[in-house]
């Protein structure tokens, strides 16, 4: 709820400012940090919310770990994590959360002001390069596969790309994805977004490439240049 408190693993309490948007698994708040070195600071909460599909919030889970660990500057950064609990009667909910920094300003807002100089929108695209280049390049192949201008944050000079809801593991299980997939409220994948690997994919036609991605970052540099 709007103005309540959560508490995280490390102990910070963060009160709830407004809700920022709703995905397939998680509800994403604007947050202020009320305690702690940060207090004073705004930050993105992401709440899990399908606590009825274990193979969801286990997903979950994956992206808040690898997000722990990955090191780029184009990764979006997180900075805690925790269970916010909720009791009803005598039924006792634990909804996993991650707390992010807070990006206002994404890709889409800059495509649609059209203010960019050539410099800057190369710039966002060798970034944005960059960053597929090192999800790549993990021991485990990390594929985003809903690379957006909403979902790619600019921050000063810089780009960063977040919202790794829809991440898969090179190596992970198939055919528990493609269930995650097909039973998500939302489309399993951007809708104005959809490769032709995606497509097939979702299908269980062929399994999912790293060139998903790169076809999704082309949509989406056509549309800044």
């Amino acid at each position: 709820d709007i103005g309540q408190s959560i508490r995280s693993e490390n102990g910070v309490w963060y009160k709830n400012i407004q809700t920022l948007g709703h995905g397939g698994n998680a509800i994403t708040f604007l947050a202020l940090a009320t305690s702690g070195d940060a207090r004073g600071v705004l930050f993105a909460i992401k709440v899990f919310r399908k606590l009825s599909q274990p193979a969801r919030r286990d997903a979950f889970i994956e992206e808040i770990k690898f997000l722990r660990v990955a090191d780029h500057p184009s990764v979006m950064r997180i900075y805690d994590a925790g269970i916010f609990v909720r009791h009803s009667g005598t039924n006792t909910f634990e909804y996993p959360f991650v707390a992010a920094e807070y990006l206002p300003k994404t890709l889409a807002v800059v495509i649609r002001e059209n203010t960019s100089s050539l410099a800057e929108k190369v710039s966002y695209s060798l970034q944005l390069l960059s960053v597929l280049r090192y999800l790549a390049l993990q021991d485990r192949p990390v594929i985003h596969r809903d690379i957006k201008p909403q979902n790619i944050f600019v921050k000063g000079g810089s780009c960063v790309l977040g919202d790794f809801g829809l991440m898969k593991f090179l190596d992970g299980d198939d055919a528990v994805d493609r269930d995650i997939l097909k039973e998500s409220e939302l489309p399993g994948m951007p809708f104005y977004y959809r490769t032709p690997d995606l497509i097939s994919y979702a299908r269980a036609q062929t399994g999912i490439t790293m060139k998903s991605d790169v076809f999704q970052l082309g949509l989406v540099l056509t549309e800044l240049f």
